[in-house]
């Protein structure tokens, strides 16, 4: 009997862990996801860039926990804001919550904005803290 029982563990595990790979390969319980609008950007001109934070089920991005994004770009783009706070949330079309700020391109080129996070994600059970970075090729043209 304490054998089934175990074996019966065992193979409930393996399941549950293959289940959560199958939806992200990473092993991240979320995926980051950086985007510049429009794209290509014209020197000049205003845009926006937004980076969306896409937890896998059961985590939950709320509003409620402490969320931080700090931006860095080269020199031929510029950002709005440089740290990004849940004030700047808003929803994604993709069910995700995303940060944005404005942005304006400077010169022509190729350009990146770094971004390092720090945000919770949650559970019915828990709330757990990550931190990541992303990055984002956006090119501005004359």
């Amino acid at each position: 009997m304490n054998v089934v029982l175990r074996t019966a563990a065992l193979v409930t595990a393996l399941a549950w862990s293959c289940s959560v790979r199958a939806e992200d390969p990473t092993g991240k319980p979320y995926v980051l996801a950086p985007n510049a609008n429009p794209a290509p950007i014209a020197v000049g001109k205003p845009c926006s860039y937004q980076i969306a934070i896409k937890p896998v089920a059961p985590w939950v991005l709320k509003n409620s926990t402490p969320l931080k994004v700090k931006l860095a770009t080269t020199e031929g783009l510029k950002v709005g804001k440089d740290t990004l706070t849940a004030v700047d949330l808003v929803e994604d079309p993709s069910k995700a919550k995303a940060v944005a700020t404005s942005c304006e391109g400077l010169k022509p080129g190729v350009n990146r904005v770094n971004a390092d996070l720090s945000f919770f994600l949650c559970t019915e059970e828990i709330c757990q803290r990550y931190t990541d970075t992303a990055e984002l090729s956006v090119e501005v043209t004359p």
